[in-house]
């Protein structure tokens, strides 16, 4: 699917894939689509100074529908810890009216409502004179009513507060997944600047969560990421890597890249998948950069101060005769 976001006489397209990554060094542009997409998808009313976005989102060239996709942004931390607590609007207050309405625990609510009796005579014989015609009274939604009076906390009894960034990501990804499977509506998932909150391994880990939960749900996701290293490079959603620069690059298939580079590079080489993906990762977020080189002499700059604080720094991969050449 090719996204295009209209930014007055520029249009950044992407392609959109249940797997979008978001990459490159241009927080500007990243910004102003991810908050295009999320105003779009949204049902809130555009501001004056959001004039600009206003049906501003194009999906195969034509004008997407607000409606089209039930979007939900996260931009940090805090986002997620609201979800977790039980609000008007939060996916853990979602998931539990879907559950309280199915579920059949009358048995249990008459044992509850018999022991509330049983406290409430108690409170009656010294809160009311014994003249007095007055009583308390609660319904069985008061029963049910304390369930969403409770908090979420980690198993191990630890505060959400006190939970790492990559526990909650991993367990907001799960009950979103548990709610899309009941309700079936199309969700886009927006995780802006994951890198942030997460490891490289653990992006990989909760990359690889979410191709499983797209596999079997019906949820788009798009992740965005500037630090180098974080891009998740299963061939299945290589597509959906977009390199958001001085110029907007989609990739193609990744066999497709991979035979256009070694077809045209210097020496003739072949890579192997674990050698190519691991040199994508090197220079992946600053495709589409113009004016772009690496800085050699900061390379020196930095191994100079590792090596004054004891630290074991790699050599540059040798380079043959040809490639110096084109560099």
């Amino acid at each position: 699917m090719k996204l295009s976001i209209i930014n007055g006489a520029e249009s950044y397209d992407i392609n959109l894939m249940p797997v979008t990554q978001l990459c490159g060094k241009d927080i500007s542009k990243k910004r102003f689509i991810i908050n295009s997409l999320s105003k779009h998808f949204s049902s809130s009313r555009y501001k004056d100074y959001e004039a600009d976005m206003e049906d501003n989102i194009l999906i195969d060239g034509n004008v997407a529908g607000r409606e089209y996709f039930d979007v939900e942004t996260v931009r940090g931390r805090d986002d997620i810890e609201d979800e977790f607590r039980i609000s008007r609007t939060s996916l853990v207050k979602q998931r539990l009216d879907n559950i309280i309405n199915r579920l059949y625990c009358q048995r249990e609510i008459e044992n509850i409502r018999e022991c509330l009796v049983r406290i409430y005579d108690e409170l009656e014989k010294d809160f009311f004179d014994s003249e007095s015609n007055m009583e308390f009274v609660f319904n069985d939604s008061d029963i049910t009513g304390i369930i969403y009076e409770s908090e979420v906390q980690m198993s191990d009894e630890r505060v959400i507060e006190n939970a790492s960034d990559f526990e909650l990501i991993k367990n907001y990804i799960l009950l979103l997944a548990k709610i899309q499977s009941e309700e079936g509506e199309k969700k886009l998932i927006i995780l802006d600047n994951l890198d942030h909150l997460v490891s490289v391994k653990e992006y990989n880990h909760i990359m690889k969560m979410i191709s499983e939960v797209c596999e079997k749900s019906d949820i788009r996701f798009i992740v965005s990421t500037s630090i180098d290293g974080y891009v998740f490079l299963e061939k299945e959603y290589f597509e959906g890597i977009n390199c958001i620069n001085d110029i907007v690059y989609s990739m193609p298939e990744y066999e497709e890249i991979k035979n256009y580079i070694e077809f045209n590079y210097p020496v003739n080489y072949e890579f192997s998948d674990e050698e190519f993906k691991n040199m994508l990762m090197t220079f992946l977020h600053n495709v589409g950069r113009e004016s772009y080189a690496f800085d050699v002499r900061g390379y020196i700059a930095e191994k100079l101060i590792n090596q004054s604080e004891c630290l074991k720094v790699n050599e540059p991969v040798g380079l043959k005769i040809p490639e110096m050449k084109f560099l």
